[in-house]
């Protein structure tokens, strides 16, 4: 078989493509800058959000936004026709969306630093003082010092108050912590002396008047040493003695007073003093200071004075005074 001729058929002119109307094309690409600017907007909106400063901060200041930049539609793009077997319409391609230009995001404000919320125990720990650091252990030897110290002090105290009886409690307090301390052993004992003074007293002991020897004496009877007492003659002594109650230094004085109870005058001619301290005896000075005494006349005769002396126990004052008629006035004067 012969095969059958190839005609040749020419090609078919390509048909023109029809470019899309100008109004169509414009309507397209203010679609595209709306969505443009709705997603700038919606951006620019999270950002303003998520960056504002917080509440407690003071509004940190910010630079101001620069204008919102225009965004131009881009011209209509020629589409180039294909040659294909089927005419296609070819959109044009969408046009650069140029975003607007944001504000630059405001600086974060610096944290503020957070105070402790008070509470009542927190207040009360910060009024509370501090606490003091506990106090060494004293010495036992120096605590017994100080105490020692001052029960000697007290006992002295009392003893120049002249209340006795405290001071000698004070001592033997001092005795108890050191038995072999001179000054409280001291304290006592002349504490105890005081005490003991203080309860003791002048008493006038019974005054004497004695006639001289006589060799008148009744008939049968040894007149060798008799004494006949006249009636017609008669005196005694009184005494006044200051202070009432005495202490070592302590100055003393012993007025001595002398009363005519008899039916005639009577002539003192002399008159002497004697103190006896703790068994020992000894004269004092003594003046008569008065001579005559009138019948029933009582008269100051004597001063005797004297200072007292320490850890007396012991005392005792006589006068003996004689008269003209060689008679003896005696009387005594004690402390007991």
């Amino acid at each position: 078989r012969r095969p059958a001729p190839v005609t040749a058929r020419p090609a078919p002119a390509p048909a023109a493509v029809a470019a899309p109307p100008p109004a169509a094309a414009a309507s397209k690409t203010g679609l595209f800058v709306g969505i443009g600017l709705a997603v700038v907007a919606a951006v620019g909106g999270f950002l303003w959000f998520s960056q504002r400063p917080a509440p407690p901060a003071p509004p940190a200041t910010t630079l101001p936004a620069a204008p919102p930049t225009s965004v131009a539609a881009a011209p209509p793009t020629t589409v180039a026709p294909v040659v294909t077997e089927e005419v296609a319409e070819a959109a044009p391609p969408p046009a650069a969306v140029v975003p607007a230009t944001s504000a630059p995001a405001s600086r974060p404000a610096a944290p503020t630093p957070s105070r402790p919320t008070p509470t009542p125990a927190r207040a009360a720990a910060a009024k509370a003082p501090p606490a003091a650091a506990a106090p060494a252990t004293p010495d036992p030897g120096q605590v017994r010092a100080q105490q020692l110290a001052g029960w000697l002090e007290k006992g002295q105290a009392a003893f120049e108050g002249r209340q006795f009886e405290q001071a000698v409690t004070a001592y033997q307090e001092a005795l108890k912590l050191e038995p072999g301390n001179a000054r409280a052993a001291s304290g006592v004992a002349q504490a105890e002396a005081g005490a003991a003074a203080a309860r003791k007293r002048f008493v006038a002991g019974r005054s004497f008047f004695l006639a001289k020897p006589s060799g008148k004496a009744p008939a049968g009877f040894n007149t060798q040493d008799v004494t006949v007492a006249n009636p017609d003659y008669s005196a005694k002594l009184h005494f006044e003695a200051t202070p009432t109650s005495l202490h070592a230094g302590v100055a003393w004085q012993v007025k001595v007073f002398a009363e005519n109870d008899g039916k005639k005058a009577i002539k003192l001619a002399s008159l002497n003093a004697f103190v006896t301290v703790n068994g020992s005896r000894g004269s004092v000075p003594s003046a008569l200071k008065a001579r005559e005494l009138a019948v029933g006349q009582r008269v100051l005769v004597a001063e005797v004075a004297g200072s007292w002396g320490e850890a007396v126990k012991s005392w005792s004052l006589d006068i003996v005074a004689a008269t003209s008629r060689e008679e003896t006035l005696k009387g005594s004067l004690s402390w007991k």
